[in-house]
């Protein structure tokens, strides 16, 4: 099996992975993988704290608004062109730098999924109605009754994510989160992976001052030009979501913009919970990033 570095920077939001990846691609003379469910999309900019002009223009970045949110994008195929991407930096620079927060295509392009059972319409159909009828919290409820570990680590505000766990138990009679515990189709490369391990109250004040950042750069106007597709799969998501039901009459604009502070704390919250469990991440405090490179130099030697 072929063995080859590569770096991975993993982390909650707001705490730096961009910035610290693009430093470690400059140094290793490689280009970074996005593995973030939402920097994906170039529709999405402000909202998902895409990479800067100058980052993106320090190196080549790969899965950074090279897709519509009007495509259907899973984990399975982030898990099948990323391969194919890191194996050709690989081939060409001898390394690659991995950059997200998004802990299942993480998981997909490192580890693998098991084989996903199919769902027949009839099952779908018959979640996304009783969700309809029943609404979020109604969703949450069942989630955490038939798979309760997925639900420690899912973004609860994501009715997709929690109808996709729903519709797996309900065709195979087994949790989703059974077929994310090993993957049958194991990554054939070493992976290294580092994160900034911010004391959390930093970590807070740094996602507020983030939030407070995009709202300077346009966030609102970014919403509501992707107000009339605010049902789409990729929209489901934090900084959006509170804005549209500003939009919609259902929250005032200041409780819309605390709710998008409130929401990304969680987030992040969720990230950390999972890579704790399911990565092997190498975590530096923030004053000891100069070490960082050293440190792979060593492991990656």
């Amino acid at each position: 099996m072929t063995r080859a570095p590569v770096l991975v920077v993993a982390g909650p939001t707001a705490s730096g992975k961009t910035a610290l990846a693009v430093k470690l691609a400059r140094h290793f003379g490689t280009e970074v993988v996005s593995a973030d469910s939402r920097q994906i999309y170039r529709e999405l900019r402000i909202g998902v704290s895409r990479p800067t002009d100058n980052e993106l223009q320090q190196v080549g970045h790969h899965f950074v608004a090279t897709h519509s949110i009007h495509e259907p994008f899973t984990a399975g195929d982030f898990q099948r062109e990323a391969r194919m991407v890191v194996s050709d930096l690989i081939n060409r620079f001898g390394c690659a730098v991995v950059c997200g927060g998004t802990g299942l295509y993480l998981r997909a392009l490192l580890h693998g999924f098991d084989s996903m059972p199919d769902v027949n319409a009839q099952v779908r159909e018959g979640v996304q109605r009783d969700y309809r009828e029943n609404g979020l919290a109604w969703l949450q409820e069942r989630v955490r009754e038939v798979d309760p570990v997925y639900f420690d680590v899912v973004d609860k505000a994501n009715p997709q994510r929690l109808m996709r766990a729903l519709e797996v138990y309900r065709s195979s009679g087994f949790p989703l989160s059974t077929y994310h515990q090993k993957g049958s189709d194991p990554f054939p490369f070493e992976a290294i992976s580092v994160g900034i391990d911010w004391p959390r109250a930093e970590l807070y004040q740094r996602i507020d001052a983030r939030v407070h950042q995009m709202v300077a750069d346009g966030l609102i106007a970014e919403a509501e030009a992707l107000f009339e597709y605010r049902q789409l799969p990729a929209l489901q998501t934090v900084g959006y979501q509170e804005l549209f039901a500003w939009m919609e009459g259902r929250l005032s604009k200041e409780d819309a913009l605390a709710l998008i502070g409130q929401n990304t704390r969680q987030y992040a919250k969720r990230q950390l919970t999972w890579l704790r469990r399911y990565g092997s991440v190498h975590w530096f405090a923030p004053d000891r990033q100069p070490e960082i490179i050293p440190f792979l130099e060593g492991k990656s030697s």
